[in-house]
């Protein structure tokens, strides 16, 4: 399901939730963030191709790759993402990851 891949890598990102005992919060965990939004994103799903823009840009989890972080936050911007909207003209303004 999109959706839930997305969310657990939404979770894994920012460490919400509980560990298996119940009582225990979770800690971050940016390497399964990654790997949940690229299977989401792969999907077309705008919110996981932002957060995997975000992973790679800054080297969170995955390797950094500031051409593949542009050219995720491309196909999710064109969806409608502002998120994405706004880090590509950063990306534009700063020359990261782009073409000058």
């Amino acid at each position: 399901n999109i959706s839930a891949q997305f969310l657990i890598g939404y979770m894994d990102d920012e460490g919400l939730g509980l560990e298996k005992d119940g009582l225990t919060p979770r800690t971050r965990d940016r390497t399964s963030a990654a790997h949940w939004y690229l299977k989401a994103a792969r999907l077309g799903q705008p919110c996981a191709q932002h957060g995997l823009a975000v992973c790679l840009f800054y080297g969170d989890g995955i390797a950094e790759d500031k051409e593949g972080s542009v050219k995720w936050d491309k196909l999710s911007a064109a969806q409608g993402n502002a998120q994405a909207q706004y880090a590509l003209g950063v990306c534009y303004d700063n020359g990261e990851g782009v073409d000058q």
